[in-house]
């Protein structure tokens, strides 16, 4: 299963089980849900919407729900979604009614969950694990009945599980949300020789490989996602060895939140939206980005892992035409120079064995 999604780096292809990927894997009924809400408006459109140009409106933010939307759109994190509990009705659960509506320009999907759609003790048992009062059974119990209820849903058609209404027109809707800026389309990014990064969740351990996480990112930062991925690697085998990390233990400091780099973080680690990830002023002699300076600190609650990224591997001008040009200040020849930078030191950077990027800070 999968979506078409259109962002600076072109259309791209999203797929259901990273969704879950990056969920955690716990409230998958609600991934499921969403991911069918997804196809519903988007089959709307004749192709591929653009993320830039979506905004969401929420009746309810159940974990599941909202992280399958985030993986596909970015909406939340990018500040283009507004909750507003009940705005539609719809199934009541503990933080709202489910009820969904995607704007794009002058293009709007809505959809309302059926009533029957949802078992009422699922979603009362919900609530209970919410509030940390049931007992391990009933945990169990609501997983495997989330676990049916999401395969149930995939194998539905979206207008089983909503009641979807349509306004205005999204063909138009999905033309204006084309970018001008030209971008380096997702195979030019020679990633797929790299291993994968382990971490346990609550569905058990779970491998993310470096073009899953670009595929998350959406926009251009290309360099910073391959970065993300090589300081967690060497984190990762240097405070946990051979064991494989829980991401709830993950903790990471930066003193720096670019967007790919970030987008990094929260893909493998959950580390920005569950609040395990903050910014440091220190620098310690490490390279300047615009962003600010090249240090980290990785912690697994009992020990950190300090690394800084080797002086050196930047252009001289990397942090000056960066600042110029996502300023909007930037003349064409400077930005075309950032552009190429932010392409080209990441094929570098997936090409060198981390210890040549990173050392002790």
């Amino acid at each position: 299963m999968q979506l078409e999604i259109r962002d600076r780096q072109g259309v791209k292809i999203l797929h259901y089980d990273e969704a879950v990927k990056y969920h955690g894997g716990f409230h998958v009924a609600g991934v499921a849900l969403a991911w069918k809400f997804l196809e519903g408006a988007l089959s709307q459109c004749c192709g591929a919407l653009s993320r830039d140009n979506i905004q969401l409106t929420l009746g309810a933010t159940p974990p599941g729900v909202t992280d399958c939307l985030e993986y596909a759109t970015r909406a939340l994190s990018r500040r283009r979604a507004i909750v507003e509990p009940g705005f539609m009705g719809g199934p009541e659960v503990c933080c709202g009614s489910l009820s969904f509506a995607l704007t794009c320009g002058k293009g709007k999907v809505l959809a309302t969950v059926r009533d029957d759609a949802l078992p009422k003790e699922f979603v009362d048992t919900a609530v209970r694990i919410d509030a940390g009062l049931a007992s391990d059974k009933e945990i169990e119990e609501w997983r495997e009945t989330s676990l049916a209820l999401s395969s149930l849903f995939l194998a539905k058609d979206p207008e089983e599980l909503f009641l979807i209404t349509r306004e205005g027109s999204l063909e138009e809707s999905r033309k204006s949300g084309k970018t001008d800026v030209a971008a380096y389309p997702p195979a030019d990014y020679n990633v797929t020789e790299l291993p994968p990064l382990k971490v346990q969740d609550e569905n058990g351990v779970t491998e993310i490989r470096l073009e899953e996480m670009i595929r998350f990112h959406d926009k251009d930062h290309f360099a910073g996602v391959v970065l993300a991925y090589k300081l967690l690697s060497m984190a990762f085998d240097d405070l946990w060895g051979d064991e494989i990390p829980h991401r709830k233990d993950i903790t990471i400091l930066s003193g720096l939140n670019p967007p790919g780099l970030i987008d990094g973080f929260e893909y493998v680690a959950r580390a920005v939206s569950r609040q395990r990830h903050c910014l440091i002023a220190s620098g310690n002699g490490a390279p300047l980005s615009p962003f600010g300076k090249f240090v980290f600190q990785v912690s697994n609650g009992d020990k950190h892992c300090a690394l800084k990224l080797r002086q050196g591997l930047l252009p001289e001008d990397f942090a000056s035409i960066g600042r110029k040009a996502e300023a909007g200040l930037a003349d064409a020849g400077e930005l075309a120079r950032w552009e190429s930078y932010k392409h080209g030191i990441g094929i570098i950077l997936a090409g060198m064995d981390v210890a040549e990027i990173l050392e002790t800070a």
